[in-house]
């Protein structure tokens, strides 16, 4: 399962919106930190001063429709300033990147979700990025109607574009992510994001103690 081509490690969340990786991804940090091991915590889109500016323009109110294909490039702009001057540089350097979302998002919010083929989605990341992948994403999986009542919860306010968008969107965008885990074991892990958090929390400490070794492991950096 655990992989670590680099000295670090890069460690993905995703899941539909509400899934809980804001709270998920605190508690991991608290666990590894009380391993003594540091961890780099970021996000998609954004993660640089650069990238959010592309975020920003991505979840803001629109008064016009975007098209999902430009949709998609300003994901990728994101995310080539994300990896190139956040991601790479560390895990490069051994250290442990956590980020909230990366390419599977893509795949399934703009691919299943919004009806882009997966194979044109696949070959626009793997032109601009070879063929890295998380070592580890964590697929925080439940029912659309579940995470939309902790949505609701959290006030509209909250809300952003994707958050708003209908449960055929996130049907379909779920069931994208429970393929990629079937199909690729070795690099995710699905996770019942419908248990109180504590529970979510236990279900993801074995993945957590098999990077803890990864990184215990890893070359010492002169």
């Amino acid at each position: 399962m655990i992989r670590g081509k680099y000295k670090g490690f890069f460690l993905c969340l995703e899941g539909i919106d509400g899934a809980g990786k804001t709270s998920l991804r605190a508690m991991i940090r608290e666990w590894f930190n009380s391993q003594g091991i540091d961890v780099v915590v970021t996000r998609e889109p954004g993660g640089t001063p650069l990238a959010e500016k592309i975020r920003a323009i991505i979840l803001e109110d629109r008064n016009e429709a975007m098209p999902a294909i430009a949709e998609t490039h300003l994901f990728m702009a994101a995310r080539s300033v994300h990896l190139e001057n956040m991601v790479l540089p560390r895990i490069e350097e051994g250290e442990l990147v956590m980020s909230d979302r990366f390419c599977d998002s893509t795949f399934c919010y703009q691919g299943a979700g919004r009806g882009l083929p997966l194979s044109q989605l696949i070959e626009m990341h793997e032109m601009s990025f070879g063929p890295f992948y998380p070592d580890l994403t964590l697929v925080l999986d439940g029912r659309p109607e579940v995470f939309r009542k902790r949505m609701a919860e959290r006030g509209q306010d909250a809300l952003n574009h994707f958050d708003t968008m209908g449960e055929e969107f996130h049907n379909a965008s779920r069931e994208m992510y429970r393929l990629f885990v079937e199909q690729y074991p070795d690099r995710y892990a699905l996770i019942d994001a419908e248990q109180p958090p504590e529970q979510v929390f236990a279900q993801v400490i074995p993945y957590l103690m098999q990077i803890e070794t990864h990184m215990r492991k890893r070359p010492v950096i002169e």
